[in-house]
């Protein structure tokens, strides 16, 4: 599983960090049996532990920027498009 995950994530692995990865893995799986073990059968589910909604502010338009303005303080651009470094192989 590890090497897998290693493989999506594509990151290299030694055989010693496959080892470690593996065990804590393994630790971290052993308690998640655990928590399934808990009775949570008259807890409510939720999906915040403080019951704070969300507090969002209105959404005011703005004048922003002229776009060619904002263009010349890149480090790359192609019309009206950012120019950014291939992160995906």
């Amino acid at each position: 599983e590890v090497k897998q995950i290693a493989k999506l994530a594509a990151i290299e692995v030694s055989d010693d960090e496959l080892i470690a990865f593996t065990k804590d893995l393994d630790s971290i799986l052993e308690y998640i049996e655990v928590l399934n073990e808990a009775d949570v059968d008259n807890v409510e589910a939720t999906s915040h532990v403080h019951g704070i909604d969300n507090a969002f502010r209105d959404d005011i338009a703005k004048e922003s920027l002229p776009s060619e303005e904002v263009l010349e303080l890149s480090s790359g651009s192609s019309g009206t498009s950012y120019k950014v470094p291939k992160i995906i192989n």
